[in-house]
């Protein structure tokens, strides 16, 4: 084998090697992660869809059962948005305030105070350890999972070292668990869908939210809605402040 033969081998062998290399530090370092999960609220139910990009959430909630006959919800309907900065340690959400209308409030991203705790549980094939916390007058029940390349959680439940794939209360009123799950090696970078938009603190949507709920539902005591249906709806409704 002459000399030039020789080096054209070698340099093919090198090639491949470093396309190897390449190839399996792709897959090893996965861009997107997408989760989708049933969210079950005290009043109604939800499909959430979680996508997870370069330090970047957005969470969907879709509404896709009708158990709220007294609320302009529309099946399929995105009803709220949920947007984090894991960068700049921060979440934007989209919330309802009485009679349908919508307003934003920007909150710290790590809320709860996980506690690692003794027990495991399978999640779509994943292995997942159990965490507890206790937030804003409820108690809450966590399993995730280190076997994804992410740090990634539902909604505002944050702060575990893994990926989240089921949170529920335990006093019922809340239910999350992830039902499929896609990492993908490809990704499209995600923005900030509120950017440059005024939001409320937490402390100030609460206060706004519960004036309006009062006077909302001494008004619909009084007609005959509020009769006929007993009441449930609009008194569970008050759950979403919470």
């Amino acid at each position: 084998m002459n000399a030039s033969i020789s080096k054209k081998l070698k340099f093919l062998h090198l090639l491949i090697i470093l396309c190897i290399n390449i190839n399996s530090f792709g897959q090893a370092n996965p861009k997107e992660l997408q989760i989708s999960y049933n969210f079950h609220l005290d009043i109604a139910d939800f499909t959430l869809k979680s996508t997870l990009v370069n330090h970047k959430q957005l969470d969907s909630l879709i509404f896709f059962e009708n158990s709220l006959p007294n609320f302009n919800i529309k099946k399929n309907m995105v009803v709220l948005k949920l947007f984090k900065s894991f960068s700049e340690h921060m979440m934007i959400q989209e919330v309802e305030l009485m009679k349908g209308k919508r307003t934003l409030v920007k909150e710290e991203l790590n809320l709860f105070d996980w506690q690692l705790i003794a027990g495991t549980e399978q999640i779509l094939g994943y292995s997942c350890q159990k965490a507890e916390a206790h937030f804003r007058g409820r108690d809450y029940t966590a399993f995730f999972t280190t076997e994804i390349p992410f740090k990634a959680a539902p909604w505002k439940f944050h702060g575990v070292p893994g990926t989240m794939l089921k949170v529920t209360s335990q006093d019922k009123v809340i239910a999350i668990e992830a039902t499929a799950i896609k990492i993908k090696q490809k990704s499209k970078e995600l923005s900030n869908p509120f950017k440059d938009k005024k939001y409320y603190s937490w402390e100030r949507y609460v206060k706004k939210f519960t004036d309006q709920f009062e006077q909302y539902r001494a008004q619909f005591k009084k007609s005959s809605s509020y009769k006929l249906s007993g009441g449930s709806n609009i008194e569970k409704f008050e759950f979403f402040i919470h």
